[in-house]
């Protein structure tokens, strides 16, 4: 193999698939990347055998051939490489690599041990908006769950009708739901679960591409972009009826500031810590007031004007759930909802456009 191409090219392509490569320590050569020419192109791949990750960027290629080289210590050299031209060249089971006048060559692996990353074809397929899917990827991940006591709650569930993908996360405490509209409408409804490293290497892929085809398998998902395609296995198991949790309506309604409503409870974290890691919040009238009492530090209160429906309501949260959630919610301005400890409260965007909401539940004091 011998191609050439640039310095950048070949820092965006290693950045793809470095997030996946080493993460099975059960086999060494997926430490590695696999480098491959194909079609007048370049591809790299990695996979950790849940996850592959292929990306292809355009140069000269003067031979064919392909090779496997550890993706972290490639990345380090090539990122400190002079901004030129870059040749990689096939030689003796290794590649060499010149750029300008430094010159470096890595032992590799041949291509053949490197396993095969599946090939993903269904009848559920669709194409959405890339910057969306990110957007409301940022906007539920928070709230899956951190651990894989119940492996479908660590992870993204997934259902798409008509023209709508939802998409939801919960670790029982919290919850987070949004819906964004595809560009098609969808033969078959469908309800899946994406591992939590699958998500966060689909938002990698997807930062400055415009659109992104989704297809789905019995077992499998792909995530592809024109350059860059994801393949990864589904988590097994059935998701909870989550939707019998969300409160049809709430007792005590307020229209804040959320950056206001947001500054206020990072105020009252400094005070909540340890084993009383709560805020109190209490809606009135006309305010939100924000309560937090630390007997080695002292207190705090903050009020945050509203405009409120209801009656007067005191629950306690944990500071950092709230925090999480407002910044999954778009807007200048949020809706909280409140009924008594025992209902979780519910955020929600002024803007009716925005099809986003976040549940926490209380405290009980």
């Amino acid at each position: 193999m011998k191609f050439t191409c640039t310095k950048e090219h070949l820092i965006r392509a290693l950045k793809s698939v470095s997030g996946i490569a080493g993460r099975n320590p059960t086999l060494p050569i997926l430490r590695n990347v696999l480098l491959k020419t194909e079609r007048g192109r370049l591809k790299f791949s990695a996979t950790d055998l849940d996850v592959g990750v292929s990306t292809w960027i355009t140069g000269r290629v003067d031979n064919e051939g392909a090779i496997t080289i550890p993706v972290k210590q490639l990345t380090e050299y090539v990122q400190n490489l002079p901004n030129e031209h870059v040749s990689l060249e096939t030689d003796k089971g290794g590649l060499s690599i010149v750029c300008g006048s430094a010159h470096a060559s890595f032992q590799g692996e041949v291509a053949e041990n490197f396993p095969l990353i599946p090939v993903v074809t269904g009848e559920n397929k669709f194409t959405v908006s890339a910057s969306k899917l990110a957007e409301a990827l940022d906007r539920v991940i928070y709230a899956a769950a951190s651990d894989d006591t119940r492996p479908e709650l660590s992870g993204i569930f997934c259902t798409g009708k008509e023209n709508i993908l939802t998409l939801v996360a919960t670790d029982s405490y919290r919850l987070a739901e949004v819906q964004l509209q595809i560009n098609e409408n969808l033969t078959n409804e469908f309800k899946v679960i994406v591992p939590p490293r699958a998500a966060q290497e689909i938002k990698r892929i997807l930062d400055g591409e415009e659109i992104v085809t989704v297809v789905l398998a019995q077992n499998q998902v792909l995530v592809e972009t024109p350059n860059t395609s994801l393949v990864s296995r589904l988590i097994e198991g059935n998701y909870p009826d989550y939707k019998q949790i969300i409160p049809v309506k709430s007792d005590t309604v307020a229209s804040v500031l959320r950056f206001d409503l947001l500054r206020a409870l990072r105020g009252a974290s400094v005070f909540s810590y340890g084993e009383v890691n709560s805020v109190l919040v209490e809606i009135t009238d006309k305010v939100v007031r924000v309560t937090a009492t630390a007997q080695e530090i002292g207190d705090t209160v903050s009020e945050i004007p509203a405009g409120v429906t209801g009656e007067i309501v005191k629950i306690n949260f944990n500071p950092r759930f709230l925090i999480d959630a407002l910044n999954g919610v778009p807007g200048e301005r949020v809706r909280l909802g409140l009924t008594n400890p025992s209902i979780p409260a519910l955020l929600s965007p002024e803007d009716p456009k925005e099809k986003t909401l976040a549940l926490i539940m209380p405290i009980k004091a």
